[in-house]
């Protein structure tokens, strides 16, 4: 019976459902920050930049960008339509790995929505992975092709193993 109501809604569910993962995704991240900055063993400087380095700002964006000069997806240059988005996701990091440029990309902000959300990753020789739950077509319609290399991610390589484990949707 479900299953039917969600064929008959179609779209609509599946923009509903995805706006309900965004709002769950946002309020997870929120306790996640208020964790921070009630922590008393690190100074206010240093929870400032793990609140900013999930954000992908601050101390984390620079240490990103010493290693990533664009978005290897789409070739986007100017910092200022990329976002320094973190392999490892920030809500499982060490304190040291959340400001660990090599634990990120800079990415344009189409390409973080796919790789945040586990729709695609990369294979240690830079394949791109897409997740069999991604409907194709947005791929084309972004003017990401579906087969893609972005090169060398040695550096990335342990922090890529964890995203394809347990972000990557199966």
């Amino acid at each position: 019976m479900a299953e039917l109501l969600i064929d008959l809604i179609g779209k609509e569910y599946a923009a509903v459902a995805e706006r309900a993962n965004d709002l769950h995704y946002k309020a997870e991240c929120d306790v996640l920050e208020e964790g921070i900055v009630g922590r008393t063993d690190i100074g206010a400087t240093m929870k400032e930049q793990l609140v900013k380095s999930r954000r992908g700002q601050g101390l984390f964006k620079i240490n990103v960008r010493r290693n990533e000069k664009s978005c290897r997806v789409t070739g986007v240059t100017d910092p200022r339509n990329l976002r320094a988005s973190h392999i490892k996701p920030w809500k499982d990091c060490s304190d040291i790995e959340k400001l660990n440029g090599c634990n990120g990309f800079m990415l344009a902000p189409h390409v973080d929505h796919l790789f945040d959300r586990g729709f695609i990753s990369f294979a240690d020789n830079g394949d791109l992975i897409i997740s069999p739950t991604l409907d194709r077509s947005i791929l084309q319609r972004w003017g990401i092709p579906d087969v893609l290399n972005i090169g060398s991610v040695k550096s990335q390589a342990p922090f890529l193993a964890y995203h394809r484990a347990h972000v990557l949707r199966k």
